[in-house]
């Protein structure tokens, strides 16, 4: 703690402004020099953003890049240098400050995220292709994506699916992406993994999430629908973890998590995890381990604000950030919706068109630009349907006013509010 007030008060020397409410660190960079500022800010980023949600103001977005999730979005803000006005960021950035050479962000997808098949070796009841039958996307849709990622300057690609190891053209198509120079990233449930799997994607893959729904035999049966060998799972996590780069663990909230976080905590321990992913049920589900309430999860919220182990836990999809009362005290275990409804990815179905979330099954078209433009999904990314209220919170470039697809769910349309929103 003294490292960190030591850090926050050599930014103040700089003449930036810290704020701390909670677990929000909100820097203003002030009458800072941005690249003065910027090595103590990455600091700040690498050394406590586990347990704190970091925001920064008032400095060029392209000067710090890599941490752009970061940045508050000031609307209104428009930068008046001509040479940023095709920037993705224009409306809400500063601007670059003097002597600043800026670089422009393209309004584009920041990741593609490839279903290239609906086939998997599990039944879970929550998948977005339950009950879906068999497919495979043709290797030559495939390309043709490539293709229209590097015209348009996209450098990041997924490879979901279903169980993407299922799909008889993966190891083609990651070296392929790999040609293109493209970052791989691949989501899997790892049971298929084996040693020389295991080898090519060390090579081949910059981050791989792996899925894990129980906490023993018992549980990842029932929630996956197939009888499991856990011992087995563990040591395919284990095998994964040792060989490749960046490995997170990705489960769905359920109630058995509920009950028995600290029955998972301890097995992520022993697996070597250390970052686990946690998900809202997006879809509607039968099984009654997932329809889980709102005081189900403030109660998830709660307990994960006590835990102070190893592990990075976040919740990695859209969650109103007031679920639970104050979002300076819950805002660290939120990621928010900036990964879903079409804010920074676009998704590839299995039959060819793109679509704004793995759930949210709108046809925009074969063309990854203009599925980008589209004006379902620019509505999506301009927040212009949430109650004033929500858009004025200090939060909403965040949380994004939580999940559309519940929204649709639970009122009939998109435009309406989340049902996990807290109303007065």
């Amino acid at each position: 703690m003294r490292a960190l007030v030591s850090l926050l008060r050599r930014i103040e020397g700089l003449g930036g402004r810290v704020r701390r409410n909670g677990h929000l660190i909100d820097i203003h960079a002030g009458s800072a020099d941005p690249v003065r500022l910027r090595p103590y800010l990455y600091i700040l980023l690498n050394r406590y953003e586990r347990d704190h949600f970091i925001a920064i103001r008032n400095m060029p977005v392209c000067a710090m890049p890599d941490a752009w999730d970061h940045f508050f979005q000031m609307r209104g803000r428009v930068s008046r240098d001509s040479r940023c006005t095709a920037c993705r960021f224009h409306a809400s950035c500063v601007g670059p400050s003097r002597g600043f050479m800026p670089s422009c962000f393209a309004d584009i997808p920041r990741e593609v995220a490839i279903e290239v098949t609906t086939a998997c070796n599990l039944a879970c009841g929550i998948c977005f292709h339950a009950g879906a039958d068999s497919r495979h996307l043709p290797l030559s849709a495939l390309f043709k994506v490539f293709k229209q990622m590097r015209h348009a300057g996209c450098h990041y690609v997924r490879f979901t699916g279903g169980e993407p190891l299922l799909y008889p053209h993966l190891q083609k198509a990651v070296i392929t992406a790999k040609k293109f120079g493209f970052q791989v990233s691949l989501n899997t449930n790892g049971l298929l993994f084996d040693e020389a799997r295991a080898e090519f994607f060390r090579h081949y893959a910059d981050s791989i999430l792996i899925s894990m729904q129980g906490c023993d035999s018992l549980s990842e049966s029932r929630l996956t629908g197939i009888k499991s060998d856990f011992r087995a799972k563990l040591r395919r996590i284990r095998l994964i973890a040792n060989q490749c780069r960046h490995v997170r663990i990705g489960t769905v909230v359920s109630q058995h998590l509920i009950d028995h976080l600290a029955d998972y905590l301890r097995i992520l321990r022993s697996a070597q995890a250390t970052y686990w992913e946690l998900y809202r049920p997006i879809a509607a589900s039968l099984h009654e381990d997932y329809q889980l309430k709102q005081g189900d999860f403030i109660k998830l919220v709660r307990c994960l604000k006590r835990y102070r182990g190893p592990l990075s836990i976040k919740v990695a999809n859209p969650v109103p950030f007031c679920i639970a009362g104050d979002p300076a005290n819950n805002c660290h275990l939120f990621l928010g919706g900036l990964w879903d409804d079409g804010h920074t990815r676009l998704v590839l179905d299995t039959r060819g068109f793109y679509k704004p979330s793995y759930a949210m099954n709108k046809d925009l078209g074969t063309d990854l630009l203009k599925a980008w433009r589209n004006p379902l999904v620019r509505r999506l990314r301009s927040l212009v349907y949430l109650p004033t209220k929500c858009r004025r919170c200090f939060y909403a470039g965040w949380c994004k006013g939580g999940s559309r697809q519940w929204a649709l769910h639970s009122g009939g349309t998109l435009w309406t509010s989340d049902p996990w929103m807290p109303h007065e």
